[in-house]
């Protein structure tokens, strides 16, 4: 009798004890950690418009690109002034406009009128768009800051601050 009593007192007694004693990494086992963080690699950013690849190829699948906003570069010529040519006369380059990101600059023989349709062709109409997370974007190309202003005050739940479009407060919108 006097054994059976001791076997109960020290059996729970060995059980507690193993479980404190038990090491971190054990520990960590069973709350599922059996697998093993991998690191994995940074996404390689595809290039626009290729670039070379390690061997010297002009592959754009995985090669790292690190340089910024892609730059766009668009003519515009007059459609009677196209020669049949394979070489393009630099008399007849017109307007040259560049896109880096949001920003549309043009060069060359352009009046405003082409810079406006050459950039709205690259980067799309102004238009602001209202997001549930309480946030009011603007994209494609805005002339003036009154164009801009204009696309914020057009899109429901945006508000225009004088500088930015904002997202209206204190609204429901659905």
């Amino acid at each position: 009798m006097v054994i059976v009593r001791l076997r109960r007192l020290v059996q729970p007694a060995i059980v507690m004890a193993l479980l404190f004693d038990m090491p971190a990494t054990d520990a960590s086992l069973l709350r599922g950690s059996l697998n093993e963080d991998i690191p994995t690699s940074p996404p390689h950013w595809r290039c626009f418009g290729g670039c070379a690849d390690r061997f010297g190829g002009d592959s754009s699948a995985g090669c790292e690109c690190e340089q910024g906003h892609v730059k766009i570069l668009a003519r515009w010529v007059q459609e009677a002034s196209v020669a049949t040519t394979a070489a393009f006369p630099k008399e007849l380059a017109g307007c040259t406009c560049t896109v880096e990101g949001e920003d549309c600059h043009c060069v060359g023989d352009c009046n405003e009128d082409v810079q406006v349709d050459v950039c709205t062709e690259l980067l799309g109409h102004c238009q602001c768009t209202h997001f549930d997370e309480g946030i009011c974007e603007c994209n494609g190309y805005c002339h003036t800051k009154d164009q801009r202003a204009e696309a914020c005050f057009n899109e429901a739940g945006c508000s225009w601050t004088g500088n930015w479009c904002e997202a209206e407060v204190g609204l429901m919108w659905y």
